[in-house]
């Protein structure tokens, strides 16, 4: 999930962190489909350009 710099005042609200869960699987030593490294960037469960994000009662998780 990307939030970009033009999308100000984003909140993501969940039910709690046990029970709302956003799970990726990339880590930053996978490969993408052309082979390339994703590094730590481009392997982000979330990532945050936004002014003024909130996020409360979520819990980002990698799945491997």
């Amino acid at each position: 999930m990307t939030i970009n710099s033009t999308q100000p005042y984003i909140t993501l609200l969940g039910a709690g962190a046990n029970q709302t869960i956003i799970t990726w699987g990339d880590i930053a030593g996978d490969f993408d489909d052309s082979d390339v490294l994703l590094k730590t960037f481009r392997s982000a469960t979330v990532g945050i350009n936004s002014e003024w994000f909130i996020a409360k009662g979520i819990q980002f998780r990698v799945s491997k």
